[in-house]
């Protein structure tokens, strides 16, 4: 029986985190390398171009003449007469390295926080004795924001979102027209909170969730605390429910752990471990999490927190599977990366596009 082909995934190595592993590296060296970690450090230099270069950015700014003599051998040292300039800076660079190297360790996986500001809605009224407030709210490309409702509850808005909500005497509606929000709920059983995204309604009375329409008629939540019902507007056929692994009625009851993604084609529950919806919501630190999604899924993504727009010269690089970790703002990284791991070249258009493209052999 022939052998099913399983896809390779690269790891896309962002410069924070190459950063943190030459700070590491530059430790080792100050205390003495032993035989086994000069071997080591032979093997991570030549891995990758772009480790000799943080090695020696590092240093630099460590301000070292000890460090940067350990280095002898392995890279292209600076001239003497600059280093001992630079002598005279060393206790301001080893603050300021001391705080490069634990924020560059954390922002290699997952823990970078970006610190957004609670603001307040654009629209706060109240209309008449049937509707106690509404709200409206935005968030520009790249933007993320929390809303504080009047009712207590909080709303944390990523990239490209649009909601309007309000509170009548029977229920706090929200109204989610694009983009990706998390709900903190308030409780308050006498009013429910129903979140209407892509023709579903998402109700639930004091819990965490999150909701993304994804398309007009498609929608993904992540449930992280409590319970929320899921009713599908515009349920699929019969036929296309029984063709789909783990779908079922329209009506759902999530609990936390769970994901729901429906259209009206599929409605599919899966369970999510704790882990899983870190990553799902790694933006809320202004982060994004990559698990071997092919190369194509990945630049939209990334695309949704920029303007800029990929192509590519090969379709085959398109299906290139990819895994890693981002800041949302790092699309310099994340271009650097995608050359370094995955070999190919990336040229800006006039335009503003980036054509990906593999290298020209000759």
């Amino acid at each position: 029986m022939a052998e099913r082909s399983v896809a390779k995934v690269v790891r896309l190595r962002p410069k924070s985190e190459v950063d943190a592993e030459a700070a590491a590296w530059l430790i080792r060296l100050d205390r003495g390398l032993s035989e086994s970690e000069r071997s080591g450090i032979d093997i991570w230099l030549a891995t990758d171009p772009r480790h000799p270069a943080a090695l020696m950015e590092i240093a630099k700014a460590w301000d070292s003449l000890e460090s940067l003599g350990a280095l002898s051998g392995l890279v292209e040292l600076p001239d003497r007469e600059a280093l001992t300039a630079r002598r005279r800076r060393r206790t301001a660079a080893l603050v300021t390295v001391g705080l490069t190297i634990g924020l560059a360790a954390l922002a290699g996986w997952r823990a970078y926080v970006v610190d957004t500001p609670h603001r307040s809605a654009d629209f706060v009224t109240t209309t008449d004795e049937a509707t106690l407030w509404r709200v409206s709210a935005s968030t520009r490309t790249g933007e993320r924001r929390v809303l504080d409702l009047p009712d207590g509850s909080r709303v944390s808005m990523n990239t490209q979102t649009r909601l309007t909500a309000r509170q009548d005497g029977s229920s706090r509606r929200v109204e989610l027209l694009t983009g990706e929000a998390t709900f903190e709920v308030a409780h308050d059983p006498g009013h429910p909170f129903i979140v209407r995204a892509a023709e579903t309604d998402i109700r639930a009375v004091g819990t965490v969730f999150t909701v993304r329409p994804r398309s007009k008629d498609a929608v993904s939540v992540i449930v992280s605390e409590g319970r929320v019902a899921v009713t599908a507007a515009s349920p699929p056929k019969r036929s296309d429910i029984a063709a789909t692994r783990g779908t079922g009625a329209s009506a759902r009851l999530l609990s936390a752990g769970e994901r729901y993604d429906a259209s009206r084609a599929t409605i599919q529950t899966t369970r999510i471990s704790s882990q899983g919806i870190a990553d799902a919501l790694a933006w809320q630190n202004g982060m994004i999490v990559f698990q071997g999604e092919p190369l194509t899924e990945a630049l939209d993504e990334i695309s949704r927190y920029t303007d800029v727009r990929f192509e590519f010269d090969d379709p085959t690089i398109g299906g290139m599977r990819v895994a890693g970790v981002f800041r949302v703002d790092d699309l310099q990284g994340f271009i650097a990366a995608l050359q370094v791991n995955l070999g190919v070249t990336a040229t800006s258009k006039p335009d503003g596009t980036w054509l990906l493209s593999r290298p020209t052999t000759g």
